[in-house]
């Protein structure tokens, strides 16, 4: 693929879908491309370019191509027990049915994950209701279906143990009681109407932010911060936070929960334009460097991290993740969390560390 050919894709993906190319594997992102050119019947990067370029359809199918669904039941289960206790909690101090929001859902295993949860703790289905997203069609239609084998699986030792399964010949399907409260929708994230203003009092939205152009994370911040009733909770996957999510949410709790909530009213911009940087530049105080005495904490929690590593590897993941907690951009801990998991975490886990790298370096690949 010519640096032509695929400067016009690049730029396609940014414009309607925030994607970063660089975030993407180069040879994920050049196998769908030479597939959707084997459909469509050309040989020429110039003359599939020209294709895209002019065919809406072409666009849709190349997204599609290009979309990554690996996820599964229960994926970080910790997240989901830490959740399920913060509903129970705030479901015993409010009478109406918490809203919560599984965006992207991609196909379906996370928001039935939920279900799925508070359905075993006796939870009825009319005390919660859950608003499932994703921009990909193929995707939704499939969680829709609510049939699954294989790798979605994977994190459930016997899907006879579990009480939300029922065997659909050599698959396995959602019942129905499950499924009841939750709904799937196809929206695409980035538009300014997307979600219903405080519509949700839970949202999660993990392992998207990653492929995100900062422009795009932005527009996703702003879009989740004004969705996010007061008191509510975001969660995000290991890798999404960065500085640019400041100005609209704050953590919550222990280093490893990933919980955020929106910053005080007064700070929260209202709504993302074109000129959001300048809004953010002129009237928060976005603070670039760390008090003397957390920059210090940083420094000792690190050190004590690289000690450790050769000989106790779960303590200096849990520093690092510390360290992190403190300054989502310090390279050193983003490099050695990354050796820590290059032998034993799961790829998707070590393609998201590696796109943060990635940003933090400041290196941008060529995209094919």
């Amino acid at each position: 693929m010519t640096h032509d050919a695929s400067a016009l894709i690049a730029a396609h993906l940014l414009s309607t879908l925030g994607m970063n190319a660089s975030a993407l594997e180069a040879a994920h992102l050049r196998r769908a491309i030479r597939r959707r050119m084997d459909v469509a019947g050309l040989r020429s990067a110039e003359a599939y370019a020209e294709h895209y370029r002019t065919s809406p359809r072409e666009q849709e199918a190349l997204a599609e191509e290009i979309y990554i669904h690996e996820t599964c039941f229960f994926r970080d289960r910790a997240v989901f027990t830490e959740s399920v206790a913060w509903v129970k909690a705030w479901l015993a101090e409010n009478a109406g049915p918490i809203s919560i929001l599984s965006a992207p859902c991609s196909t379906g295993e996370e928001p039935y994950s939920i279900a799925a949860l508070l359905h075993a703790e006796g939870i009825s289905s009319e005390r919660f209701r859950i608003h499932a997203v994703d921009v990909s069609a193929h995707a939704l239609l499939r969680a829709q279906d609510a049939i699954y084998n294989g790798l979605s699986l994977r994190n459930i030792p016997s899907p006879r143990e579990e009480n939300f399964l029922t065997s659909a010949g050599s698959a396995w399907t959602v019942v129905p009681e499950v499924r009841v409260p939750v709904r799937f929708e196809r929206v695409n994230l980035l538009d300014d109407d997307a979600l219903q203003s405080g519509g949700y009092d839970l949202i999660f939205c993990r392992n998207l932010l990653i492929y995100l152009d900062p422009t795009s994370r932005l527009r996703l911040a702003a879009n989740l911060s004004r969705a996010l009733r007061p008191g509510g909770r975001l969660v995000l996957g290991a890798a999404d936070w960065s500085s640019d999510l400041t100005p609209f949410f704050r953590m919550q709790g222990a280093a490893n929960t990933f919980t955020f909530a929106t910053v005080e009213a007064p700070k929260q911009p209202q709504k993302y334009s074109s000129n959001v940087k300048k809004t953010l530049t002129t009237n928060i105080a976005i603070p670039r460097t760390l008090p003397e005495t957390q920059e210090e904490d940083v420094e000792v929690l690190y050190e004590r991290a690289a000690a450790v590593f050769d000989r106790d590897a779960v303590t200096s993941e849990k520093l690092c993740r510390q360290v992190l907690y403190l300054q989502s951009d310090h390279l050193p801990a983003l490099e050695l969390l990354s050796r820590l998991w290059r032998s034993r975490a799961s790829n998707r886990l070590n393609r998201a560390l590696a796109a943060r790298l990635r940003r933090r370096r400041i290196s941008v690949p060529e995209m094919v």
